[in-house]
């Protein structure tokens, strides 16, 4: 009996926590982007990211780690096929992603603004199919791998993945 009184008091002090809200209503989403998108203190390119990061999370549920481990040909595939599945890392599973009208609305508009600004600044009068010289999310990635070897870095894939952490 007096086990259970105890059992009973510790039911009562976890009733009093104050639960963290668990979820956003849409018009809160939306608050949310136009905070974002209105702050002053965000550089250009951090707002980007924030943008894409809360749309990813909101649509889709996944965690923030597992938002990490999605490649530029995972979102590709959600656009061009409207599914994608995904290995989560935390629960050995697979998810399967779809994308909605508003999502992809979403995605499309926030993932188009790099190509736009590439094209505004390098790819001017480039084909869209010419591989060779447009300037693409990859090209940052060789430009990295051109500043190491300049300053004699030897390049492994391993040491671009530790440098880049």
């Amino acid at each position: 009996m007096i086990e259970n009184i105890g059992v009973t008091e510790k039911m009562k002090e976890t009733k009093k926590i104050k639960r963290i809200k668990e979820n956003i209503t849409q018009v809160e989403f939306k608050k949310l982007m136009a905070s974002v998108r209105g702050s002053e203190s965000l550089r250009v390119n951090t707002k980007s990211n924030l943008l894409r990061t809360f749309v990813l999370l909101y649509y889709t549920g996944m965690r923030l780690n597992e938002l990490q481990d999605l490649r530029v040909k995972d979102i590709k595939e959600l656009l061009d096929i409207g599914t994608v599945k995904v290995f989560l890392k935390k629960t050995s599973s697979e998810r399967k992603l779809y994308v909605t009208k508003d999502f992809k609305k979403q995605l499309e508009k926030l993932f188009d603004l790099m190509k736009k600004i590439a094209d505004k600044l390098f790819n001017i009068g480039l084909a869209s199919d010419d591989r060779k010289n447009r300037v693409v999310f990859h090209s940052l990635r060789h430009t990295y791998c051109s500043l190491l070897a300049i300053n004699h870095v030897q390049i492994s894939s391993r040491c671009i993945c530790i440098l880049i952490l």
